[in-house]
């Protein structure tokens, strides 16, 4: 726990594991405000599909825009 706060700067291990990570992809932190009930569907659907929660909102926001560009 101590390598995750000198690494991310946070005592919550959790978010500590999903900087370390954003760190590691490359990715950018996004923070978001859904509805709780849109939350609760999503978190389902990756129980379902044994999909991370981050791998079901980023397919779908590459979905939304590839869409929009056509």
């Amino acid at each position: 726990m101590a390598l995750g706060r000198k690494k991310t700067g946070t005592n919550n291990p959790l978010l500590a594991e999903v900087v370390t990570e954003a760190q590691k992809e490359n990715l950018i932190p996004l923070h978001v405000q859904i509805p709780a009930s849109l939350h609760q569907q999503t978190k389902m659907f990756a129980v379902q599909s044994g999909q991370s929660v981050k791998d079901i909102v980023i397919a779908a926001l590459e979905y939304h825009l590839e869409q929009r560009s056509k």
